[in-house]
Formats: structure tokens, sequence, C-alpha cells
């Protein structure tokens, strides 16, 4: 009876440690590769811009609409397309815990690539802008001249 206790309790706590504990990706930033010469670099960070450098192993990404199988290794994915010239970058990931997703501008000067973070309010609020501003110089425009499209006549009268 006690062998059979003592092995009950030992599959118990031998069970605890048998399951790995999940990594998942949460935010990301995009750097340059500073192995290689054009290509980025994925970074997996924490909300402290932090690398998680226990980030280990292949995740699904979707870079520009096409999906991409990265491997990390502590806390960093290579992104092996080279860039010829500036352009958006729009980074995807999606796990357990949601979508997660990144619009970044890789401006390339000669041979450093800079990627520069797009926010999305920034993206909702210059259309926005651009209607409030169009719809307030109409009606500046409107005004002034509502003088020419009246039809009031000027009469003379004759004795």
């Amino acid at each position: 009876m006690k062998k059979l206790l003592l092995i009950t309790c030992l599959f118990v706590l031998s069970a605890g440690f048998a399951f790995a504990d999940t990594v998942t990706i949460k935010h990301f930033t995009v750097k340059e590769n500073p192995f290689a010469k054009n290509e980025l670099a994925i970074v997996a960070v924490d909300t402290g811009n932090n690398v998680l450098e226990n980030v280990n192993g292949l995740f699904a990404f979707t870079v520009n609409g096409f999906q991409e199988s990265l491997r990390f290794d502590k806390g960093t994915a290579f992104y092996r397309h080279k860039l010829d010239k500036s352009s958006f970058i729009y980074v995807k990931h999606v796990n357990d815990s949601g979508t997660h997703s990144i619009l970044y501008y890789v401006y390339k000067s000669d041979d450093k690539l800079t990627p520069i973070h797009i926010s999305w309010i920034v993206l909702l609020a210059i259309p926005i802008l651009l209607v409030v501003l169009g719809s307030c110089s109409k009606s500046l425009l409107s005004s002034p001249l509502s003088f020419l499209s009246s039809s009031s006549t000027l009469t003379i009268m004759r004795d």
C-alpha cells in the first residue's frame, strides 16, 4: 500500500514538470538585420521593448500578405528577403491570445535600413483631417461668391 501511495505521489509530481511552458509572442518590433545587408529582423519584445530571449522555435508570421515561418533564436528571427528600396512593411502574427500586427515604413539610405513605426491613429487621423479641411475650404469658398448667385435684381424707377 505504501509503495502504491509513493508511486502515485511521484506520478502526480512528475506530471507537473512534464508539460512544457508555451511561449507566445504578444509584442514584436522590426529592426535592421545586423548580420546581413538590406534585410530585416523581427524581434520578440515585452511591453518595455526588452528582448524576450526565451522565445525559440518556429512561429507563423504574415509579412505583406505572404505567410512566413520564422525561426526565432533568443527572441530574434531574420526575414531573409532583401529590400531594394524604401517600402511599407506590414507584419502580422496570430496566436491564441489574438492577432498582433504592426505597420512600418522602412527607409533605405545608402547601406542602412531605418524602420519607422506608423501608428494606426495616424492612419485614421490624416484622412479625417483632410475631410475636415476640405469641408472648411468649401464653405469658405462658397460664402464670398454667394452674392453672385443670388437672384436679386436692381430696378430703376422712372418718372
